[in-house]
């Protein structure tokens, strides 16, 4: 999306004494999450005849390989669109088949064959948060999408589901707790702060730090604050760690000085966390290993 976007409901709050029935702004929430995923088939030698395969024994094969979720609950689909890029297939309508109810998981995988130089395939990825989280949803539809490539092997053969390495279990450690009540004393503390440092900096007609509680507040108390923008963000073949180091400086220049946070998914569950730096986040025991 280019531009902000903000959605409202009503609420009526019931009869009180010492508080009027009236209409409230609030944000409306939706439990359908849709995730977005672009290939590029021009190399791919099967690419003319996958639209036609069976997309959901696919999906069945890869629930019943991984085990991650019964194939009762996944629905997939194959069709042919004009335009198969991230950006079209985001414009695309979500019709009958996406929005029933029946299967909380839709994998519905668009393709684009009018040119075999830029074949595509994009999925749309639709997960009932519910029932099954984002990350899960993905990875089924990515072990999907080889069993739709390679329909006419075997199942232990196609899925491929070491790729997927799961997550080092969350240890007990007396460190560990003693970095979690840090963390939530900083919390505590600089909220108690925030109202003397409001007053300081007012007496001494300074600006307010955006990056801080007083200054998050007083940024939506203002009645025409707008929302951030989305934006998309793509990257090439090993600019990921660009990215990062990007987001990074942005953070240093910012002020966001306690680091990162981050979720670890043990699907259903997820652990959260924070980290000091990218050296941490990048790698696995400083995420959720015994530090």
């Amino acid at each position: 999306a280019s531009r902000p976007l903000r959605v409202y409901s009503k609420v009526v709050v019931a009869p009180h004494p010492l508080v009027p029935i009236r209409a409230m702004p609030v944000p409306v929430a939706c439990s359908t999450l849709c995730l977005l995923l672009e290939f590029d088939l021009s190399t791919v030698p099967c690419r003319d005849a996958m639209p036609a395969r069976d997309h959901g024994a696919a999906a069945t094969m890869a629930c019943a390989v991984t085990g991650l979720l019964a194939h009762e609950q996944v629905a997939a689909r194959g069709r042919l669109v004009a335009e198969g890029a991230l950006r079209d297939v985001q414009q695309e309508p979500f019709d009958d088949w996406t929005l029933s109810e029946d299967r909380p998981v839709k994998f519905d995988f668009c393709y684009e064959l009018s040119a075999a130089a830029s074949a595509k395939l994009c999925i749309r990825v639709l997960t009932d948060l519910r029932v099954c989280d984002g990350v899960t949803a993905v990875r089924l539809a990515l072990h999907a999408l080889e069993a739709v490539e390679r329909q006419d092997e075997e199942a232990s053969a196609i899925i491929s589901v070491a790729s997927f390495p799961q997550n080092p279990p969350v240890t007990d450690s007396c460190r560990r707790f003693g970095c979690i009540a840090w963390l939530v004393f900083s919390i505590v503390l600089d909220v108690i702060l925030a109202p003397y440092r409001f007053l300081w900096r007012a007496l001494t007609c300074q600006a307010l730090e955006a990056n801080t509680p007083e200054g998050w507040l007083w940024y939506h108390c203002a009645r025409s604050y707008q929302p951030a923008e989305i934006a998309l963000f793509a990257t090439r073949a090993d600019m990921y760690k660009d990215w990062q180091l990007n987001v990074d400086e942005w953070r240093k220049e910012v002020g966001l000085s306690r680091g990162f946070f981050y979720l670890l998914n043990y699907s259903p569950q997820i652990s959260p966390g924070v980290v000091a730096d990218l050296t941490q986040l990048n790698s696995a025991g400083g995420r959720g290993g015994d530090k």
